[in-house]
């Protein structure tokens, strides 16, 4: 069931957080500024440089759920049934009190509480009634339950906690070791009020708070086990000396094994995989080339699932036929770009340079990085070949420079063969960032054209070293050739193709290249040297990394080769560290960089089989229906141009790979026919990993099972799965009992493979402890909270699987609610009928930020007219906070702040054009929010309506001249208008209208004073705006925010006032939950929560920075 949350998500508005349509991608767009208006314009505007909309009006329309509609709410229904009876049997005595509310923890954790909220209210009134007889909990107990009472409005003391203080008052050192406990006491110190010292003082607290290692002997005759182990010994990490001695000590056991049964019987398939283990590492090899060749072994075995074998065999030929097509399309590239025979000196080998791209991700969705990386690599092969056999060094040094330019221009100075090569590349170069801006708004061809230039520099001092016969040292022909080896540059480009959020992390990281860039480079190079470098040197090339070797020691040919093994292996080590330390880098591109690793030793294993292109040496093609093209070696004597300098030739052979050959490919396997049985069989496979659960002793035949998926090639298909399993396993890594040689190998192995530190005690408690450490739960967003619970719910031991499906099917469900809100309510009929996008363009089109404070506020399927309403309300708030803060003129924003407190359709004739539009659209809005309130409740809510729009001009008009008179405001200057500024007010009373029948006289003019819990959101969402976008919003244009405006008061630094500011973000918490606590009798408890959840949601929108401006 683990398939089911690739739905799940919240909206990224940028800044760390994930998307609330996870289907729907941004769209590219330069930033904007506005020239033409609907209006003469004489006055100086300012702007704020908004960039438009990501979101595309055809796409948003072509959006498809499937759990619309009343398939899966039958199941969803019926789920909730078998709940509601597991709530009702889980009653009891006291001892069965942590049970009750562990489920009540975890179906709010799982975003499904508000399907049970009776049965939860009388489980906790009986918790309640009986809190004070009942018997000491521990501490763990006692904060779980201080938090759910807090939490669902119950007036519990602090005095439970009594029992875990000392005699000073604070917490007893004693349950330092209770991390579980210490966790939720963590979270429950965030619903303190002002007097409560002991809360305050546990947040303070929980915050700061062999003999000669070789293997023993009685192991050694354990075949099957020692062969695991040497797997698993490829993957140590640094300063790990037991791996690295049991590389050697396993690998003289295995080929002792080897001599002693080759000769017996025929088909030993022990002996078959440990000749195929030593002759490459598994963790080094290449996973397709890989695939193909135990699939051959695996339909041999006598204990094969004829299950996994079809849908490997089915798996294998599909994604081949993509492969082959990928190869269609490039080829036809090739042909059309010409450079082969305007450029015959140099390499034709356009299969293998797809190779590389295919050995770096092979799954079928990954066509379109293929074939641009395949574009890039042939180039490296152009210029390579220019720059070793071809140019003279002047004209090395004028295209190293045009390279460096980047600019047509740079042309007019090359010789004709060159000005082919470099037009052409630019090309490729500008389309690969065009097509990173238009997918994610970010200009990365400074770094594509940085890593061209660092790649021809280093040609060229490979060039001039030897023009001049230097031999360099070993230290010195590493540092350059760690990037003329051509993996870094094609590295930073397969980061912008496969990275679907790029961080300004990941972008200042390749400034000097990243560490697991230049691991991938050395042990690159390091393998190309070994392979290659004989032949390098008797066509005519600089000494290589063995040759260095030599020359600096005094070394021999075969000590020099085993220096340099050593290195590679070295550089492994410190790749494996990769996975599992916090990087800026995607996983995907962590997999890049170790997969084009992998097929370098492949590539060069025995020999330059690029080179060579023989791709065959004891190892299965790639396209195993392709067959090579004869054809006979051509010594090139035409050019084209004139040639008087002597040039140096490569010998190289033609192309085996003919055009009309690639182009008459047929792949049977293209299409839905087999594709259809691969989902088949991919469905039972998945029944079948769920079968294979249960006891401690049925471990192995998981890790097994998971083994053979990965060899076999498919273990993509069951990623989820696979990692659910993993996780289960290293949850009960410490706890399970001891394993055999060839258990605990093969878990050591594919636990570290798969990214976890096993030697880590408890995983799921250390990201529950940093999660909280983040942001306290109980100013999360609710929803937000849920999506990420749901995840680590599924990956705990104990997780209940009735739970984990319903709270997966709910968050499907209500996520369908929301699109279809959205899709066909907000987007269509309204926004975009009111072309407000289009006509007031220098303003910020936010519709779907807009909405997601909506949801944020009221996320339950039945409030979706609250939703539609609040998302209207908000985009007006947008809009016209735009034409205040940086468009209007100051007379213009006086004469629009009477027009909204005269809300007359009259007043409109005084505006300017672009103001005419905003305000009779607001007009027509607000009044038909009004009608529907009217036509259903017989209340004429109007006057309470425009009386906060007013209230909110007015506050706007005040910044407005602060800002144009140069003011700077004491900060409760600031505060008495900042929070009506923020328009908090306003959205919570048209919130409470959609959600309150019967509306009272008495509530509205309540409402209308604003009181103390709106005035307190307020504050907290103003106080947490100012702290994530102060930054951003002076420099475009504004006033003081409250940050500045305390450091002018009280003359301190930034980080002083940041803290003063967030020590009222928890002061004004605090009153909240006292609120909370004492019955609002003119206010419901739905809109009680509501005013909650908008403080919640603007945690998650500033937390990391402007959620919503920018």
């Amino acid at each position: 069931m683990v398939s089911i949350l690739s739905n799940i998500g919240m909206m990224v508005v940028t800044f760390k957080r994930p998307s609330l349509f996870t289907s729907l991608r941004r769209r590219s767009a330069n930033n904007i500024i506005i020239t033409k208006h609907s209006h003469p314009i004489s006055t100086t505007r300012r702007s704020g440089n908004y960039k438009p909309t990501m979101w595309d009006f055809q796409f948003i329309q072509s959006l498809h759920n499937p759990y619309e509609g009343d398939k899966y709410m039958k199941r969803l229904n019926k789920l909730k049934k078998e709940v509601k009876k597991m709530m009702m049997t889980v009653e009891g005595s006291h001892d069965e009190e942590l049970e009750k509310l562990e489920l009540i923890d975890n179906l709010e954790r799982l975003g499904v509480s508000y399907h049970f909220k009776d049965e939860i209210m009388q489980i906790m009134r009986s918790i309640n009634i009986n809190i004070n007889i009942a018997p000491p909990d521990s501490l763990y107990t006692t904060a779980l339950k201080f938090r759910l009472l807090r939490q669902h409005g119950f007036h519990i003391s602090q005095d439970i906690l009594n029992d875990f203080k000392d005699e000073n008052g604070n917490l007893k050192q004693s349950i330092c070791k209770d991390t579980k406990g210490m966790l939720e006491f963590y979270e429950a110190s965030f619903l303190s009020t002002e007097t409560e010292i002991t809360l305050k003082n546990a947040t303070i607290f929980t915050v700061s708070k062999d003999e000669h290692d070789n293997l023993k002997q009685s192991t050694c005759n354990n075949t099957k086990g020692l062969l695991k182990l040497y797997e698993a010994s490829f993957l140590s990490i640094e300063n790990e000396s037991f791996l690295r001695n049991t590389t050697k000590s396993t690998l003289a056991h295995l080929m002792r094994y080897v001599d002693q049964n080759r000769c017996g019987e025929e088909d030993n398939m022990i002996v078959e995989l440990v000749v195929h283990a030593l002759e490459l590492p598994r963790h080094w090899m290449v996973p397709r080339l890989e695939t193909r060749w135990y699939i051959s072994i695996y339909e041999r075995m006598s204990n094969a699932n004829p299950l996994l074998l079809e849908l490997a065999k089915l798996d294998f030929n599909i994604v081949q036929a993509t492969h082959q097509q990928d190869l269609r399309i490039l080829s036809r590239w090739w042909k059309n770009t010409g450079l082969a025979e305007k450029l015959p000196f140099s390499r034709d080998i356009l299969v293998e340079n797809m190779f590389w791209a295919v050995g770096a991700l092979f799954e079928p969705q990954h066509s379109y990085f293929r074939r641009l990386i395949t574009k890039v690599i042939v180039f490296i092969s152009i210029i390579d070949d220019i720059y070793d056999v071809y140019g003279t060094l002047d004209e090395l040094e004028l295209f190293t420079l045009a390279i460096q330019r980047w600019d047509t221009k740079a042309m007019e100075q090359l010789p004709d063969y060159m000005k082919v090569c470099y037009l052409a590349l630019i090309n490729i170069i500008n389309e690969v960032a065009y097509e990173v801006l238009k997918n994610h708004d970010i200009n990365v061809l400074p770094y594509l054209t940085k890593s061209w230039a660092d790649l021809c520099k280093s040609y060229l001092q490979e060039a001039k070293w030897y023009h001049n016969g230097y031999k360099p040292n070993l230290e010195e022909y590493m540092d350059n050739a760690r990037i003329s080896i051509g993996v870094p540059m094609v590295l930073v480009h397969s980061l912008f193709l496969v990275t679907n959020q790029i961080t300004k992390e990941a972008l200042d990281s390749l400034t000097n290249y990243p560490d697991i860039i230049r691991w991938s480079a050395t042990i690159f190079r390091l393998n190309d040297d070994l392979g290659t470098s004989s032949d390098e040197l008797k066509r005519g090339d600089v000494s290589k990394s063995i040759q260095c070797y030599m020359n600096e020691k005094g070394a021999s040919e075969e000590e020099a080769i085993e220096h340099i093994e050593f290195l590679i292996q070295e550089t492994w080590e410190a790749m494996n560290t990769a996975q599992s330390k916090n990087s800026p880098l995607s996983e995907t591109f962590i997999e890049v960089a170790k997969n084009i690793t992998k097929a370098s030793h492949f590539m060069y294993l025995h020999s330059d089989v690029k080179r060579m292109m023989m791709v065959t040496f004891k190892r299965p093609s790639l396209f195993t229906s392709l067959r090579r093209h004869s054809a006979n070696n051509i010594i090139i004597t035409k050019h084209s141009h004139p040639i008087s300098a002597t040039r140096r030739s490569g010998n190289y052979k033609p192309t085996m790979w003919d055009f009309q050959f690639i182009q008459s490919l047929h792949n049977p396997y293209a299409g839905d026919k087999y594709m259809k049985r691969l989902n088949e069989v991919k469905k039972e496979a998945k029944k079948m990993m769920m079968t294979v659960e249960g006891s401690h002793d049925e471990e192995l035949e998981k890790l097994e099972l998971i083994d053979n998926l990965e060899r076999l090639g498919v273990s993509y298909h069951f990623k989820d799965e696979i990692m659910q399993i993993l996780r289960s396993i290293n949850i009960n890594i410490n706890i399970a009992p001891p394993d055999s040689l060839y258990t605990t190998a093969l878990k050591f192995r594919l636990l570290r493979q798969h990214g976890f530190h096993i030697s880590q005690d408890d995983d799921i408690t250390v990201e529950l402890v940093v999660h909280a450490l983040e942001l306290p739960r109980h100013w999360m967003m609710p929803r937000l909270e849920t999506e990420l619970y749901i995840r680590i719910y599924g990956r705990m031991s104990n997780a209940n699987p009735l739970l984990l499906e319903l709270a997966k099917l709910d968050f499907n469900i209500v996520q369908a609610t929301h699109q279809q809100d959205f899709e066909k309510s907000v987007k269509v009929r309204w926004w975009k009928s009111m072309s407000l996008a289009e006509k007031l363009s220098f303003s910020r089109d936010r519709l779907v930020e807009d909405f997601f404070w909506s949801v944020g506020l009221a996320f339950e399927p039945q409030h979706s007219l609250c939703r539609r309403m609040l998302a209207k309300n908000v985009a007006f708030i947008i809009v016209i906070d735009d034409i205040y803060d940086v468009y209007g003129s100051l007379d213009e924003l006086e004469i629009f702040t009477r027009a909204v407190e005269r809300w007359d359709i009259k007043a409109m004739e005084q505006l300017p054009d672009y103001m005419k539009l905003c305000y009779l659209s607001l007009f027509n809005t607000t009044n038909e929010m009004a009608y529907h309130i009217l036509k259903q409740q017989g209340i004429n809510v109007l006057p309470y309506l425009t009386k906060q729009w007013t209230d909110l001009c007015k506050s706007y008009l005040q910044e407005a001249k602060w800002y144009h008179n140069g003011h700077k405001p004491r900060l409760e200057e600031y505060m008495d208008n900042a929070w009506i500024s923020i328009g908090i007010p306003l959205v919570l009373l048209h919130a409470f209208i959609f959600l309150t029948n019967p509306i009272t006289k008495e509530a509205l003019e309540s409402l209308n004073k604003n009181p103390d819990i709106i005035h307190r959101c307020a504050i907290i969402n103003r106080s947490v705006d100012d702290l994530g976008t102060s930054s951003y919003e002076l420099k475009r244009g504004d006033v003081p925010k409250s940050i500045q405006c305390y450091m002018n008061d009280t003359v301190v630094s930034e980080e002083e006032a940041r803290k003063h500011i967030n020590l009222l973000t928890k002061e004004m918490w605090e009153v909240m939950n006292k609120d909370q606590i004492s019955k609002q009798v003119l206010f419901s408890e739905e809109f009680i929560k509501i005013v909650f959840n908008f403080s919640r949601t603007s945690h998650c929108m500033y937390q990391h920075g402007d959620g919503h401006g920018i």
